[in-house]
């Protein structure tokens, strides 16, 4: 059972937190400190209403909104709580002494499959239940898009942002458009 939607994604990771995890010099204790307040971000970001899927990767986070139904304002309000939670955890990770070297995100847009498929259930738990997985090119091609400029910009939007808000400015964020 295959639906066709209309997402707005968002993908969002830690930059170097594989060499950060892999650094002898660098203790249990400091991993867990930076993993932990780093997973209290994304649950903040979890607990919003409105989004139809949060799903966590490892150091990476991934938040898409169906769009039928919805009006700019809301394109909006996701906008800026996706880049102010972005914003907020490369903020985190820079004030740490001992941490990996900062947080990018990247928001793309487009039609893509929505198919419901069983989780695994933990042993003693029962049943399974469904959970939605959107897969085409809005959710690819945002995955691939951390690796542009991975370093230099913290937030990075694909064109077919633009055409979802009015404003030359994203919602307050300002854009600028890549060479």
């Amino acid at each position: 059972n295959i639906e066709r939607k209309k997402v707005l994604v968002a993908f969002g990771d830690v930059i170097s937190f594989t060499s950060f995890s892999r650094r002898g010099m660098n203790s249990q204790e400091d991993k867990a400190k930076f993993t932990d307040g780093l997973y209290a971000r994304f649950e903040k970001i979890s607990l919003m209403v409105g989004y139809h899927q949060v799903k966590y990767s490892g150091d990476g986070i991934m938040i898409l909104l169906e769009l039928e139904g919805k009006n700019g304002a809301v394109v909006c309000d996701f906008l800026k709580t996706v880049y102010f939670m972005a914003k907020e955890i490369d903020d985190y990770i820079k004030s740490l002494s001992v941490a990996p070297q900062g947080f990018r995100l990247r928001v793309a847009s487009g039609s893509c499959n929505k198919l419901w498929v069983h989780e695994r259930s933990q042993p003693g738990q029962g049943g399974r239940r469904k959970v939605a997985e959107y897969v085409d090119y809005p959710v690819s091609v945002c995955s691939r898009l951390l690796e542009v400029y991975a370093h230099e910009h913290l937030c990075i939007m694909h064109e077919n942002v633009f055409p979802l808000v009015t404003a030359k400015t994203i919602c307050g964020i300002v854009t600028t458009p890549l060479d």
